[in-house]
């Protein structure tokens, strides 16, 4: 009813405007505009808001109001005389607006009877804007398609021909989208317009306002419905829904504002016990540590003879040793523990070799062979290579030290493996094995199997360092066979995808948020892109190929020299430069190395050595008379900034911070020159000219 009343009133309104006013090309403008603004809010409706975006029709349906939209504005302005005297466009841009009216709401009436499937659905769904790129199309196309073709003086043929077409399609759409009755009705009215339109062959006629009206409360009908649809109702339904339910809804929001009370409540004293354990495990653990340390000293002195010949002692004070030795290790690990669940053990990776790790795999040999047991630990694979040492060994240790420790009689048997994309570590041995139960809780602090020389400590920290490290542990064992413990570490790869994105001069790689922070502020001016863990620096470095990668040694998942040596094996990275700032002294460094709280002038300096590309000129003592010559012949050769320093003055560091070294010396001295000169010569970025006196004049040699 209320559908009936809106119509009947749009259109009688048009009609008695258009009988008893004045029916002008201004009011034409208006009509249209009516028609217009009701397409748009259906569009929003339909098409904009995130509810109607799931559903294929109503998008479908609002894309096609708004191409219409665009058509029948286009016709309006260009009706004869209000923006051109151009007919034969006016009429063009009318058939292609009602045109692709009546195919949007046919499709949609064909959507809504399920008669589309497959990859014609699939398009529609991808694509429900079609309609406005078609009207897009038709209106760049108007200008190659002659005017006469609906318009000739008067109206073509083609022109009626198509009205009915329209007509007949909206009647049948209305047909098989009955059920929806606004919708239907509106498409009635749509194809009644159409059939008023029939008899048009020019000018302004009183028949326009019959055809007008129709199309108007059309168009208000869609509107009305829209908004009923899709913004009334649903604040209706809701209203009703809230109403019915006020009562519920109120008690159950208190009972859940309770509930989040309570649990918050049972989480903070949770939480406070949890405080509690860790900072009673923590200290209690720092203050058995100086009384241990004590201990031990004093045996140690007494094996030493300080306090006099104790031989006789021997026994008692190596059994107190052995003693004193297990409760340390209970105390390290209580350590470990507290600081893993805290939060504050980071990992810090660092070159590792395989030496490093023999006195504890020979510490474990020993404890098995006095045991009478078969002990052997093969190490495989890259022999030097990137890893946080302390938790490894630690992981190892705990691994052997359950080994041989639960095994009486048979064999221990353990591998170190390092390969390119992983760390496997493995342990098995012929002890007692776990049962099932066991098996579920064994990972778990002080669930294991607690004896006078075991805390039940040992595999849960192993656990948590394998998880700190991003790695994955795994158990199989037997009751009466044995138990083996297989540890999988993750190391650097090369990102298998990547997207070239915007150059940048500098790539800063640390975990430390504060350093990181100093290190940008220092090379404020520059651009840069930063970065926390390697593979993270590895995936950035590959996107935005910087002129400079300034990293730390120590960082989570590798460390800053494996990282360096990776990137410079990328051809992307060719002219890519590498510095490595940290807090530790390295030997033999390959690249630049500046050490973590130099003077941050100096360092500054440095960085803009590196990448404003300076040159060095140097020259020895004999040729200094020389230098204001070469300075002019350099200053001819290049723009670039340089700087000058004494031949016996320079470095390594040198060598790694400047592009490029003019050397000014004399043919006599080229011999004694010669090791630092094949010293820049192998920096594989460097680029050395010399400046030779020869029969007293200076000339270039590369």
């Amino acid at each position: 009813m209320l559908y009936l009343l809106v119509s009947s009133a749009s259109f009688f309104a048009v009609l008695i405007w258009g009988i008893f006013a004045r029916y002008d090309y201004g009011t034409h403008l208006v009509w249209e505009n009516i028609v217009v603004f009701f397409y748009v809010i259906a569009f929003v409706l339909f098409s904009v808001l995130p509810k109607r975006k799931r559903s294929l029709a109503p998008s479908l349906l609002g894309f096609t109001l708004l191409g219409t939209a665009v058509l029948e504005w286009s016709h309006a302005l260009v009706y004869p005389g209000l923006y051109a005297f151009h007919p034969g466009l006016t009429v063009e841009y009318w058939i292609y607006a009602r045109g692709l009216f009546t195919a949007g709401v046919f499709v949609v009436a064909l959507i809504k009877r399920n008669f589309f499937k497959g990859r014609l659905s699939n398009f529609l769904a991808r694509m429900p804007y079609f309609p406005v790129v078609i009207a897009a199309f038709l209106i760049f196309a108007s200008h190659f398609i002659p005017g006469e073709v609906f318009y000739n003086s008067a109206t073509t043929v083609w022109k009626p021909l198509l009205e009915i077409v329209f007509a007949g399609v909206l009647f049948i759409s209305a047909y098989l989208i009955r059920s929806e009755k606004p919708f239907a009705l509106a498409l009635l009215l749509a194809g009644l317009g159409e059939m008023s339109f029939v008899s048009f062959r020019a000018g302004l006629l009183t028949s326009h306002v019959v055809g007008l009206a129709f199309i108007v409360a059309s168009a208000v009908t869609i509107g009305i419905w829209a908004a009923k649809e899709y913004v009334f109702v649903p604040f209706n339904q809701l209203e009703e829904i809230a109403g019915s339910y006020n009562v519920e809804i109120k008690e159950l929001a208190q009972k859940v504002r309770q509930k989040e009370r309570d649990l918050e409540d049972l989480t903070n004293k949770l939480k406070q016990t949890d405080e509690y354990r860790i900072n009673f495990l923590r200290s209690i653990s720092h203050e058995l540590k100086t009384p241990l340390s004590v201990i031990l000293g004093n045996i140690q002195l007494i094996e030493m003879g300080v306090f006099g010949d104790a031989t006789h002692l021997s026994e008692p004070v190596k059994a107190i040793e052995t003693a004193t030795r297990r409760a340390e290790h209970l105390v390290n690990n209580l350590l470990d523990l507290s600081r893993v669940e805290t939060g504050r053990l980071a990992v810090k990776s660092e070159l590792v070799r395989f030496s490093t790790l023999e006195p504890i795999i020979k510490q474990h040999e020993d404890l098995a062979r006095q045991k009478g047991l078969d002990f052997k630990f093969d190490l495989v694979g890259q022999e030097l290579f990137s890893c946080d040492f302390k938790l490894l060994s630690a992981i190892i240790s705990n691994l052997l030290s359950n080994a041989v420790r639960y095994t009486e009689e048979g064999a221990v048997r353990g591998k170190l493996e390092v390969s390119s994309d992983r760390i496997i570590v493995e342990v098995s041995d012929t002890g007692r094995g776990i049962s099932r139960e066991e098996l579920e809780r064994i990972f778990e602090p002080f669930q294991g199997d607690k004896t006078a020389v075991s805390s039940g400590l040992g595999l849960a920290i192993v656990k948590r360092f394998v998880d700190l490290m991003n790695g994955v542990i795994t158990v199989e064992s037997e009751e009466g066979k044995g138990t083996k413990f297989h540890v999988e570490l993750p190391r650097l790869q090369r990102p298998t995808s990547f997207e070239a994105k915007e150059h940048v001069q500098v790539l800063v790689v640390e975990p430390d948020r504060e350093t990181r922070e100093l290190v940008k502020r220092t090379l404020k001016g520059y651009s840069l892109v930063e970065a926390v863990t390697g593979a993270e620096a590895y995936l950035k470095a590959l996107e935005h190929t910087p002129d400079l990668v300034v990293t730390t040694v120590g960082l989570p998942d590798v460390s800053g020299e494996e990282l360096i040596k990776k990137l410079k094996g990328e051809s992307s990275l060719l002219n890519t430069r590498f510095v490595l700032y940290t807090g530790a002294r390295i030997k033999n460094a390959e690249v630049v190395t500046i050490e973590k709280g130099a003077d941050i002038k100096e360092v500054a300096s440095k960085f803009a050595t590196i990448l404003e590309k300076k040159t060095l000129l140097t020259c020895t003592k004999q040729m200094e008379q020389y230098l204001p010559l070469a300075e002019k012949m350099l200053e001819r050769f290049t723009d670039k900034e340089y700087t000058v320093k004494a031949w016996e003055e320079v470095t390594d560091e040198d060598v790694g911070l400047y592009d490029a070294f003019v050397l000014l010396v004399s043919e006599k001295e080229l011999e004694k020159v010669g090791a630092v000169m094949d010293r820049i010569f192998a920096s594989a970025h460097v680029k050395c000219l010399i400046l030779i006196l020869s029969e007293g004049k200076l000339k270039w040699h590369e």
